[in-house]
């Protein structure tokens, strides 16, 4: 007997792009486009350790009912992420899953990728999009914040 994958059902699991600067912590969110039938869940979250810390994780109103919501590390740069619930949610509304807060160690310029991998229980064979972190200098708000507040000219 030869084994499949699970068929993609169409959902998706993904992390926003985002900015953060050496030295902040970040929180990013981990959204699901389609929630419903989720009671159970897990995955792993694998990013550089010699440019982030993981801090720890946040429930959101998706996962507020959660009967245990858990993020452990696994190994350096590989966090998992495990939960479940008493009853699949209904909603199929797309949705902040979670949240995940890391601490910015290093600016060698280069962004930080986070790959999401390894889903299991209600979430196995979900397509997942990374996300990346855009690192800044201190200066770079500022100068992002004076380019928006700047007069457009007309011709």
């Amino acid at each position: 007997m030869e084994l499949s994958p699970p068929a993609f059902s169409g959902k998706m699991l993904s992390i926003a792009d985002s900015f953060a600067i050496s030295g902040q912590s970040i929180t990013l969110a981990v959204k699901i486009n389609d929630p419903s039938g989720l009671e159970s869940l897990g995955f792993d979250v694998i990013y550089d350790p010699d440019k982030l810390n993981f801090v720890g994780i946040n429930r959101t109103n998706t996962t507020n009912d959660f009967v245990q919501l858990a993020a452990h590390e696994r190994s350096s740069g590989i966090v998992r992420i495990g939960g479940y619930r008493g009853e699949p949610i209904t909603d199929s509304s797309p949705a902040v899953l979670l949240e995940l807060t890391f601490q910015v160690l290093s600016m060698d310029g280069s962004d930080i990728l986070f790959l999401l991998t390894n889903a299991v229980d209600d979430i196995e064979g979900i397509q997942s999009v990374p996300g990346r972190i855009f690192l800044m200098s201190p200066a770079e708000p500022q100068y992002i914040k004076e380019r928006k507040e700047a007069p457009v000219l007309k011709k």
